[in-house]
């Protein structure tokens, strides 16, 4: 709506610029993120409107339990490593077995872990973006911004929740998935955690039996 020429129009909703059926608000000098359905149109009050997505909006879109899911799979080969060779001893030197310590982070199943991780990063930073896309097209005003997942995809997903709740007064189960996702991470983290002690005790009945001298 600018132009050099003429004065900018006053704040207020009108057809959106991006050829779409709904209504987008100008604040008087630029376009923003809110927008609302042809079929409810609200004259210009001069404040910012409600943020209510239109009535029987789904919330629900593929994308976001790509973005919940697609981040478990490279925790899959870290059950494959042999965890119990970073307490390895060797037992002419009585000292760390450097070779089999090195060996872990340098193993198949752990090198897959951490380029399927970075991958499935990239990945769930896209279809957030399409998730997101996808619930403004559906008319929902400023959904829960997709950057979000550049931090994490459960930050996004806990986020988008939040947001699709207050917007159209549904959603909270992406909430819970991530929250369940989260226990599912930290009960790996100890599983892997007792692997690794469990290896030192099987350890101890052989070092005891080496000689002193």
């Amino acid at each position: 709506m600018t132009n050099p020429e003429t004065p900018n129009p006053p704040a207020g909703w009108y057809p959106d610029p991006e050829g779409l059926q709904r209504q987008r608000w100008w604040d008087g000098q630029r376009w923003t993120a809110d927008v609302a359905p042809l079929s409810a149109p609200q004259p210009y009050t001069g404040a910012r409107p409600q943020l209510t997505a239109p009535a029987g909006t789904d919330w629900n879109t593929p994308w976001i339990w790509l973005v919940l899911f697609l981040p478990l799979l490279p925790a899959i080969p870290l059950l494959f490593v042999d965890w119990s060779a970073l307490t390895a001893i060797d037992p002419n030197t009585l000292e760390s077995d450097l070779d089999r310590q090195f060996a872990v982070y340098t193993s198949p199943a752990y090198l897959a872990s951490v380029l399927g991780g970075w991958l499935a990063w990239g990945l769930a930073v896209v279809f957030a973006y399409l998730d997101f896309k996808t619930l403004r097209d559906r008319g929902v005003p400023s959904p829960f911004h997709w950057a979000w997942a550049f931090l994490s995809s459960v930050v996004y997903a806990i986020g988008r929740g939040v947001v699709t709740n207050r917007r159209m007064g549904k959603g909270m189960v992406v909430v819970w998935v991530a929250v369940g996702l989260i226990v599912l991470g930290i009960a790996l983290g100890f599983t892997i955690a007792a692997m690794v002690i469990g290896s030192v005790f099987s350890q101890l009945p052989e070092l005891s039996e080496l000689p002193t001298s």
